[in-house]
C-alpha cells in the first residue's frame, strides 16, 4: 500500500429534476490535511442541506499517521478534529459510526499495545477517549467499520484471536461488555479485511483469506444461537481475495473481489441468501482497495 497517496474528497451530486449529475471537487488532500482516505462520508443530515460530515484519514495530518477532520457538503468549514500520534492509534481504514453527538471509530495500529484502538470523540472534536486497546487474544489490527445494533458495535479484526486468523467481537458503546463471539480458523476464513453487515440477528461478512481453497469466503453469523455458517468459498475463477463490506438489499448480499474472476482483475458478485445462488455482474478490472463496498442508494 502507498503510505505517500494523496487523493480529493469529492460529492457526485444528482440533480432529480434534471436527470444530470454533477462532480465537484470538494477537497485536495495534501498529506498536511489528510491522505488515503479508506472509508466513506458519515452525515447527520441529507447531503444537500450544506451540513458538516466526518472523515477518516489513513495517512496525513499532523503526525502523517492519519486523522479525523469534518467538513461541509458544499467544500467549505474544513476542521481537522483530531491528529493521530501513535499513543492515540494510528492508521485508522475504515468509517466512522455516529451516535448521539459523539463520533466511535477504530485504528489499524497504535495505542497502548500498537494493536489498534477503539475510540470517540464530540463531533466538535473534544473529548476523545479511549474505549478499548485491542491485544493479540482478543484480536488485532481492524481494518473495517463498526456496525452499530441496538446499543452495541459489532466488528472484526484482521489477525489475532485464539487462531491468530482475526476474530468477530461486539462491544458496548461505552466499551463495557466486550465479547469475542468467533475466532476464525483459517478453515472457516481468515484475516478479514472489512465491515460487518447486520440484519435482525444475523451478522454477514466475508474473509480475505481461508476457506475451503484460501481464496476467501463470505460467512453468517448468528448472534441468538452463537451459531458461524461458511455461505459461498471463493476459489479464483469466481473470484477471490473479497475485502470491504457486503451490502444488502432484499435477499441479496452485493460485494466485491480484489482479483480472481474471467479476467483475472476481480468481479462484483450478489449472493442470495435464501438459495445460495451467486451471480457476477462485472468482471472488469477494479480498483484494489474496496475496504467501502458496494454503495447503496435509497429514493
Amino acid at each position: 500500500m502507498n503510505k505517500n497517496r494523496l487523493v480529493c474528497l469529492f460529492l457526485l451530486v444528482v440533480v432529480c429534476t434534471r436527470g444530470k449529475a454533477q462532480y465537484t471537487d470538494l477537497l485536495d488532500f495534501n498529506g498536511t490535511n489528510g491522505s488515503g482516505p479508506q472509508g466513506s462520508l458519515i452525515f447527520y443530515v441529507i447531503l444537500c442541506t450544506h451540513q458538516p460530515c466526518w472523515v477518516l484519514t489513513e495517512n496525513g495530518g499532523a503526525d502523517t499517521l492519519g486523522n479525523v477532520f469534518s467538513i461541509h457538503t458544499d467544500g467549505s468549514s474544513y476542521v481537522d478534529l483530531l491528529d493521530f500520534n501513535v499513543g492515540n492509534g494510528l492508521n485508522p481504514y475504515g468509517d466512522l459510526s455516529i451516535a448521539g453527538n459523539a463520533l466511535y471509530g477504530m485504528t489499524y495500529g497504535g495505542g497502548s499495545g500498537g494493536e489498534g484502538r477503539y475510540f470517540s470523540i464530540n463531533s466538535n472534536g473534544l473529548g476523545y477517549a479511549k474505549l478499548f486497546d485491542f491485544n493479540s487474544s482478543t484480536g488485532v489490527n481492524p481494518t473495517g467499520s463498526l456496525a452499530l445494533s441496538g446499543n452495541k458495535f459489532y466488528g472484526m479484526t484482521s489477525g489475532g484471536g485464539v487462531f491468530s486468523y482475526g476474530s468477530i467481537f461486539s462491544v458496548h458503546l461505552d466499551s463495557t461488555g466486550y465479547t469475542q463471539l468467533y475466532d476464525f480458523n483459517g478453515t472457516t476464513g481468515a484475516w478479514p479485511y472489512g465491515t460487518l453487515t447486520i440484519s435482525g440477528n444475523v451478522l454477514y461478512g466475508m474473509t480475505q483469506f481461508g476457506g475451503a481453497y484460501n481464496e476467501g469466503c463470505i460467512f453468517s453469523f448468528n448472534t441468538a444461537d452463537s451459531v458461524y455458517a461458511d455461505l459461498f468459498n471463493f476459489n479464483g475463477l469466481n473470484g477471490k481475495y473479497p475485502a470491504g463490506a457486503l451490502t444488502l438489499y432484499g435477499n441479496l448480499l452485493y460485494g466485491m473481489t480484489e482479483s480472481g474472476g474471467v479476467n483475472g482483475a476481480g468481479n462484483i458478485f450478489s449472493f442470495n441468501t435464501a438459495d445460495s445462488a451467486i451471480t457476477y455482474h462485472f468482471q472488469q478490472k477494479l480498483y484494489k482497495d474496496k475496504r467501502a463496498g458496494v454503495l447503496q442508494l435509497h429514493w
